[in-house]
């Protein structure tokens, strides 16, 4: 899952740490600095990962180390 989500940021120019940085400026809607299941489900979704929405929560509760 997660190698899959990589790709699609590559394809979409998430190259390095200044293309990551814009792209979570774009996904963090509400301007937090963080990332909510809402925000990172709907960055998957537009992005086109073909994961399924367990999937989706199972790689959100992955990447969430400290639960924030």
């Amino acid at each position: 899952m997660i190698e899959r989500f990589r790709k699609a940021l590559k394809l979409r120019g998430g190259r390095g740490i200044i293309g990551l940085k814009r792209q979570f400026k774009i996904f963090d809607d509400n301007n937090s600095g963080k990332l909510d299941y809402g925000e990172f489900e709907k960055a998957i979704n537009d992005y086109n990962v073909d994961i399924d929405n367990q999937d989706i929560r199972n790689l959100f509760k992955s990447l969430d180390i400290n639960g924030n």
